[in-house]
């Protein structure tokens, strides 16, 4: 599972501000990444595609990281209420029987009653 805490740590001792990729360079003063006002310290990457994911990848991770913490705490949440449900769901099943169990003693009881009187 991925270390959400960690992921955030390392995002925010990176650079900050929003990055993009200039003519395939990608690189920040610090970091050696890339950065917009810091192209002149760059790294050549490889291809274009190469720092326009990196830039993209970095921008949107905080909101990527927020949204799995959501889903990961829904999903938590989902997983008791399930867990509650079948829970209740097999304390009525066991109240259903007792129901049962006890409308055929009063039938028993009502047609001795009832052979009694005849």
């Amino acid at each position: 599972m991925l270390d959400l805490n960690k992921l955030r740590q390392l995002h925010a001792a990176s650079t900050p501000g929003e990055w993009e990729s200039v003519l395939g360079y990608c690189g920040a003063r610090q970091q050696r990444f890339l950065r917009r006002d810091s192209i002149s310290d760059g790294l050549l990457i490889g291809h274009d595609a190469d720092c326009n994911f990196i830039a993209a990848a970095h921008n949107a991770m905080p909101a990527l990281l927020d949204e799995l913490e959501a889903a990961r705490e829904l999903s938590t949440h989902l997983r008791k209420a399930y867990d509650d449900q079948c829970e209740a769901t097999a304390e009525h099943e066991r109240t259903i029987g007792r129901l049962r169990k006890r409308i055929a003693e009063l039938e028993a009881l009502n047609a001795a009653v009832i052979e009694r009187s005849e």
